[in-house]
């Protein structure tokens, strides 16, 4: 990941400084799962799916170690991980979440700003892309769709109650 977080690859919205200490947290905690889960995903799914996933999680480990999370974009984030992934591997799970993230990348890209509603907003863009793909794993039926579906329904909730609350 020589370009990992080569700020000239890819543009979009910045991290609110009041969210970078979470996100910081949040990308540690992730990568430690992946890495310390790698020998169980690999019995549950593909052989190589663990491994894979554990290799980005080290790779984007070390690449944030050291650099402010303030100065990079989560859109440059997530589009470099997609790529790491599709470099990594030809397998199916691994061609279709390189192509989720690159998608939910340029569509977070394509709204402007970081809120939770656009968020969703991109989740929703991206999964009905790789739905008219055809993609059918099951990382993405299982897991994304399952997931995306969840946070539209918070996000549709959310956005109810603060409009009934305006409204009183």
């Amino acid at each position: 990941m020589d370009t990992f977080l080569d700020a000239d690859v890819f543009n979009g919205p910045l991290l609110d400084v009041k969210y970078v200490v979470s996100m910081r947290k949040v990308l540690e905690f992730v990568c430690q799962v992946l890495i310390n889960c790698e020998n169980q995903i690999n019995k549950y799914d593909d052989p190589g799916c663990g491994t894979i996933l554990a290799t980005v999680a080290r790779s984007l480990k070390e690449a944030t170690k050291d650099h402010q999370l303030l100065d990079v974009s989560p859109c440059l984030l997530l589009y470099n991980v997609g790529v790491e992934l599709g470099e990594l591997s030809e397998a199916k799970f691994a061609s279709g979440l390189s192509l989720f993230l690159i998608k939910l990348s340029d569509s977070l890209v394509s709204q402007g700003c970081l809120t939770f509603h656009n968020f969703v907003s991109s989740l929703d863009s991206s999964v009905e892309y790789l739905s008219d793909l055809g993609w059918r794993d099951s990382m993405f039926v299982e897991g994304i769709l399952p997931y995306v579906a969840t946070l539209s329904e918070l996000s549709t909730d959310a956005f109810s109650k603060s409009m009934v609350s305006k409204n009183v």
